[in-house]
């Protein structure tokens, strides 16, 4: 009877053990969908961190007025544009609205982008949209109740934070003081001072400002879960937060602190090198298609600054292109092809032909200018870019 119960203890106790080792082991199930859904987390968060590397260099609800054109010595942003003076802001408001006024421009073309935390355009004040008249408007947060002035319009933000991304055109060399002058006249308020004296701007002649690196590795998760925390996602990404919940990835997480199973932890790491080649590949499908259609150039898709759920391409854009405009307010062809589709070469020479009477049909400015390969100002003895 003893042996028989020895026996019994013994079974029980390798039966414990296996079940211990099997409970240990990631299951290759587990961590293949654990990297599944951490690749999609990767492509859905690439946007808000690409924005937020940027934004973090400027002070809270301050206006900043670069007061130079482009130089190829200004990393902050791909693809700047030397046709206009570029002005920024990052808005919180989580305190409340600030009031935005702009002067008269006497109808110089200008432009106040308005960025969500997602890279989201979601109002412009400018030409186009608003006129060239003064005009002051009171920039809201989601779900702001309140009572504005009289002539004060209302543009509500989808999030807490704001990116405001504006553009003053300069239309020579001499004209450089007038489009400046523009510029001072940009005013920055508190909703709660409105009527006195605006906030100073700040004013640089250079940017030498630099976007912060990317995370990495789990890091980069918990990033993209505070900053969902502190702009919550709107409801349509509701399906995929509810993946991303079920590997402990979401809005206020923090995997690299929490007890994640190994196998997936060993998925989510993994699914960081998955996005990123997702991505690659989405990029290239994207080129290719549009290099054949479009006569070698690339154009960016209609969605482009509006994305919706279309996560992909947001992330493609914020990766190259952080913050472009919709194409409504402009839009940026780029090959790096010539007509044979051979790659663009600096020892070769180029013309680009336009018919007559067939020049890029705009309202504001067209010009074309030259990026190295990280999508930069390529530094030139007559510094023409």
């Amino acid at each position: 009877m003893r042996r028989h119960a020895l026996i019994l203890a013994c079974l029980l106790a390798v039966t414990a053990y296996v079940s211990a080792v099997a409970l240990a082991r990631p299951s290759p199930s587990d961590e293949r969908r654990a990297r599944e859904i951490g690749a999609q987390a990767y492509i859905y968060g690439l946007a808000l961190l690409e924005e937020q590397r940027v934004i973090v260099n400027f002070p809270a609800n301050l206006l900043i007025n670069v007061t130079e054109l482009s130089t190829p010595a200004e990393k902050l942003v791909r693809l700047p544009n030397v046709d206009t003076l570029y002005t920024v802001a990052r808005l919180e408001l989580r305190d409340g609205p600030f009031v935005l006024h702009v002067p008269d421009t006497h109808g110089r073309y200008y432009t106040l982008q308005l960025i969500d935390a997602y890279t989201n355009t979601f109002g412009y004040i400018g030409r186009r949209v608003t006129g060239t008249h003064p005009g002051n408007f009171a920039i809201v947060a989601p779900g702001w109740r309140g009572a504005l002035p009289a002539g004060v319009r209302a543009i509500q933000s989808p999030t807490p934070t704001v990116w405001v991304l504006g553009r003053t055109l300069v239309k020579s060399a001499a004209d450089l003081a007038n489009a400046q002058q523009v510029q001072r006249q940009y005013t920055l308020t508190p909703l709660t001072g409105f009527g006195g004296s605006p906030r100073a701007a700040l004013f640089l002649t250079k940017s030498a400002l630099k976007p912060a690196p990317l995370p990495t590795g789990l890091a980069f998760y918990d990033a993209m879960d505070a900053a969902m925390q502190r702009n919550p996602p709107p409801r349509a990404d509701a399906p995929l937060l509810r993946r991303m919940a079920s590997v402990g990835l979401g809005p206020g997480r923090s995997p690299s602190s929490e007890r994640l199973s190994l196998a997936t932890r060993r998925g989510v790491e993994a699914g960081l090198i998955l996005g990123g080649q997702l991505l690659d590949r989405y990029a290239t499908r994207l080129k290719v298609a549009s290099e054949r259609s479009h006569n070698g150039w690339l154009v960016p898709p209609k969605d482009t600054g509006d994305y919706g759920t279309d996560y992909l391409l947001r992330a493609y854009v914020a990766s190259t292109a952080t913050a472009s405009n919709v194409p409504a307010e402009a839009v940026y062809p780029q090959t790096s092809v010539d007509d044979m589709l051979a790659p663009l070469s600096g020892r070769d020479r180029y013309l680009l032909h336009f018919a007559a009477g067939r020049l890029p049909p705009v309202d504001a400015f067209w010009s074309l200018t030259m990026y190295d390969k990280d999508l930069f100002l390529v530094p030139n003895p007559i510094d023409r870019y």
